[in-house]
Formats: structure tokens, C-alpha cells, sequence
């Protein structure tokens, strides 16, 4: 549990981790080459350790240094095509096995992806990308199967652009001598992160960031590495916690290229953003004012900022819509922001958000990674003590974040670690 006693500034330099959703396509990516592939600033959160887990029991060599922050890993001598139960309904992004072992057992089992419980989240794309390239899928009651004899390259145009819809045929594609060009794919920038170790691996990719990508891909792939980009997410969370909190935060200039659209809502209610050479300095000092927000794929506003802002905005003047597009049960943190006074009516996919509203502290649960951190920003913002329960959700994405805030000057402590009725997806 993490405990949070608010009215506490935060203020400093803040270092960001590299991105989870990057992390994710590069370790399986392994799996496409008998090659050592080596990844830096690897963001040591709970993802990675069930990610490694997967590795091992499929008998990887792995090297995950956590200290140094790389990771090495060795797929030659792979010997089963099954991922485990135990670990797979962990993760959603057990899914971005398939393309590896498919290509090269011609059959990969896996269990229904497990990860965030924030509403549906169809296989619909990656089932499309399967069948098109020559594969095909078996739905059973508690996983599926993925079976291929020879995938050939084409053209795809996805039904929707799903972020790891297309990092996964992205992949598939990086080994499939031929032309393959994916329409409609997604434009997320980690996307980019795993275009850069294909190219290294010897794949060729153009297009990336575009609703377009053409991949040229072969059937033997070398090692690489890659060091993966800051995490966005992570970036944007941090900003509006020092926000929220009465603080100040300084970045790295670079750091906010990726979150556009959400500095630019800031700054239209009122923060300022100083620059001093690569060095930017985000802080509040008059009362920031509410902006209404539509999620949508990049480069619109993302479906996992959006519990943090909700929570920054109970803080801010005025009225604002927030609309959620792409997860059908992304509120399930505002049940707790009310219980601590937030004034939020919730309207099928749409929240009204009325601040400014006081927040007291009390006993709350993450349910899920981003409404966590949303619970946190609640709970450095009101008055008293918060004690947030289901830390282990919030650890999955945010590597130390309990040091982090504490040398920003946060009132936090955590108790009793993670139980083993946390560790429960």
C-alpha cells in the first residue's frame, strides 16, 4: 500500500524511464532472430519481470540488469511454442509473442491476454493481420492458437489502427521476404522505437508515424539493439502530479515533443512552461483553468493520460467534458475521486468534471495502472492522509515512482509492499 499525505509541493528535476509501451514490441521482438539482441534504459517496472518469466520458460537466455538498466536476450534455443498461463494472462502484450514463435514453429498457443481491466479490448486487428498474411486462429474457452505454414506478403489496411495491431504486423512482416505495406496503421512513437531495432536487425521500414508503413522484410534476421525513447505516459503523469500538487517540475525539452497536445492544454489554462537551453520548467502559479478532452489514437489526446487529467482538473476552474473514445470501462478510478470529494457525474462514455473541488484523504483502491496514478495525484493534492491500496498495478508502469515523489518532496511512505492478494490481475 502507499500512503500520501497531501498539501506537500512538489518541486525538482525529474528523469524519465524508458516507455512500457516500447518496452513491450522490443523484448519480443527477440524472438525474430537467433541473434543477441540488447535493449537499454529498460524500464524496470513489473511488466518487464513477468515479460522475463515468459522468456525463461520458453528457455531464453535473458540478462536483465537492473541496475544498469539493459536487458540482453538470446532466442536460439527456443523449445516450446505455448506461453504459460501463469505469466501470460499477466501481461496483454503476450499477444506480441505470436509473431515469433509462428515464424518459427508454424503453431503458438496462448492464453487470453490478461493486462488492465479497463473494458474490452479486441483481438479483431491482430486476427485480420493473421489471416491476410496466410495464417489463420483457433478461439478456445481459454486462449487461442495461431497457425501459419508459409505467411506471404501483402497488403493490409486495418480495420482500425490499433497501436499494437500494428506493432504485431510490424513484426510478422519483419520476416516475410517480400514487400508488405500496412494502411491505416497506428502513428504512436513507440512505434518508432521498434522500427529502429528492425532496421538494425536488417529489416527495412519506411513510412512509420504515417498512416502508411512499407516493410521489406527477410527470413534471416541479425541481432541489434536499441535504447528505448523516454516514456510519454510517464512524462505526462509527473507533469500534472507537480501541477495538481502546487509545484514545479523541470524536463528536459526534448522529453515534451511526444505530449504536444497536452502541454498545449496547459498551457491554454495557464501554465507556464520557461525554457532555459534544453532545460524546460512547468509550474502553476495562478489557478489553472479546465479544457474538455476527446481520447483518440495519437496524436490526439491518449486514452492513458486520461485518469491522470481527470484528477488534475477537479483541481482546475471551471466545467470540462472529458470523452472517452477507446476503452469502454476507463472510469472505474472515479468512484474514488469522489469518495475524496471530487464532483464528477459520469454520463456513458463521458465525465463531467466540476473543480475547483477540496480533496480529503481516504482509503482507496487501484484497479489499474493509469487510474492509479490518477489516485495518486488526487491524493498529493487533498488535505490529509490517503492511503491507496493495489500499489502492484501502479508499479507495473511506473518504475520507483515511491522515490521519485519523495525526492520531489512528497509525504509518502509505502506499507506492506505488495501482499499476494495484490499480485491478482
Amino acid at each position: 500500500m502507499l500512503v500520501i499525505n497531501g498539501g506537500k509541493s512538489l518541486k525538482g528535476q525529474m528523469s524519465f524511464n524508458g516507455a512500457k509501451n516500447s518496452m513491450q514490441f522490443l523484448v519480443t521482438t527477440a524472438l525474430l532472430t537467433d541473434g543477441v539482441i540488447r535493449l537499454n534504459r529498460v524500464p524496470m517496472i513489473q511488466d518487464i519481470h513477468t515479460l522475463t518469466q515468459i522468456l525463461l520458460d520458453i528457455n531464453c537466455d535473458v540478462k536483465l540488469d537492473e541496475s544498469n538498466e539493459y536487458m540482453e536476450i538470446c532466442s536460439k534455443k527456443i523449445v516450446k511454442s505455448e506461453i504459460s498461463a501463469e505469466y501470460g494472462r499477466k501481461v496483454r502484450s503476450c499477444i506480441l509473442f505470436v509473431p515469433g514463435l509462428l515464424h518459427r514453429f508454424g503453431e503458438v498457443t496462448i492464453p487470453r491476454p490478461g493486462g488492465d481491466k479497463i473494458g474490452r479490448r479486441p483481438l479483431d486487428t491482430h486476427f485480420y493481420v493473421i489471416n491476410k498474411l496466410g495464417g489463420h486462429v483457433i478461439e478456445k474457452e481459454d486462449g487461442y492458437t495461431f497457425r501459419a505454414t508459409k505467411l506471404k506478403a501483402t497488403k493490409l489496411s486495418l480495420p482500425f489502427p490499433s497501436f499494437t495491431g500494428t506493432g504485431f504486423a510490424m513484426m510478422l512482416a519483419a520476416k516475410i521476404a517480400g514487400i508488405t505495406i500496412i494502411e491505416n496503421a497506428a502513428m504512436e512513437p513507440e512505434l518508432e522505437d521498434l522500427a529502429c531495432l528492425l532496421r538494425n536487425m536488417n529489416v527495412k521500414i519506411d513510412g512509420v508515424g504515417t498512416k502508411t508503413i512499407v516493410i521489406e522484410g527477410h527470413e534471416t534476421l541479425s541481432g541489434g539493439q536499441w535504447e528505448i525513447m523516454p516514456d510519454r505516459l510517464e512524462v505526462g503523469t509527473y507533469i500534472m502530479a507537480a501541477i495538481a500538487s502546487r509545484g514545479e517540475i523541470t524536463v528536459k525539452a526534448s522529453e515534451l515533443k511526444q505530449i504536444a497536445y497536452l502541454c498545449d492544454l496547459l498551457s491554454e489554462g495557464g501554465a507556464d512552461f520557461v525554457k532555459d537551453k534544453e532545460f524546460v520548467t512547468i509550474s502553476c502559479i495562478d489557478q489553472l483553468r479546465s479544457k474538455s478532452i476527446e481520447t483518440n489514437p495519437y496524436p490526439s489526446f491518449p486514452t492513458d493520460l486520461q485518469p491522470q487529467y481527470m484528477a488534475l482538473m477537479t483541481q482546475s476552474a471551471g466545467n470540462c467534458r472529458i470523452v472517452e473514445n477507446l476503452h469502454d470501462d476507463r472510469f472505474l478510478h472515479v468512484p474514488y475521486l469522489r469518495s475524496m470529494g471530487a464532483d464528477i457525474e459520469i454520463m456513458g462514455q463521458t465525465a463531467i468534471v466540476r473543480g475547483v473541488t477540496k480533496l480529503f484523504g481516504n482509503n482507496v483502491v487501484s484497479q489499474d495502472i493509469r487510474g492509479g496514478a490518477s489516485l495518486v495525484i488526487a491524493a498529493l493534492a487533498a488535505e490529509g492522509e490517503t492511503v491507496i491500496d493495489g500499489f502492484y498495478h501502479i508499479d507495473r508502469g511506473y518504475a520507483n515512482l515511491y522515490t521519485k515523489l519523495k525526492n520531489m518532496g512528497a509525504n509518502i511512505q509505502v506499507i506492506e509492499p505488495i501482499s499476494a492478494s495484490l499480485l491478482e490481475i
